[in-house]
């Protein structure tokens, strides 16, 4: 257990996290939204080939955003 003090800079600290990330995460919505984007130009196409052909396979994607790694998978 933690004393106190300890606590109050602990949720601080957790609430000053949740507000950047909550910031953050437009920021990549918009980003995703771009047609020549980071994510469609390469993290997309190596996963493509990383995890192979699709079809008769089960994905569970885990992670944060709008799931363009799994729309992109369905897409081929």
């Amino acid at each position: 257990h933690l004393p106190p003090a300890c606590r109050r800079v602990a949720g601080a600290v957790e609430q000053a996290a949740r507000d950047a990330w909550s910031r953050a995460s437009a920021n990549y919505l918009q980003h995703c939204a771009r047609p020549h984007n980071w994510n469609k130009l390469i993290e997309i196409p190596a996963m493509r080939r990383m995890l192979g052909d699709p079809t008769g396979k089960r994905t569970l994607e885990v992670g944060c955003g709008p799931a363009q790694t799994t729309d992109a998978q369905l897409q081929q």
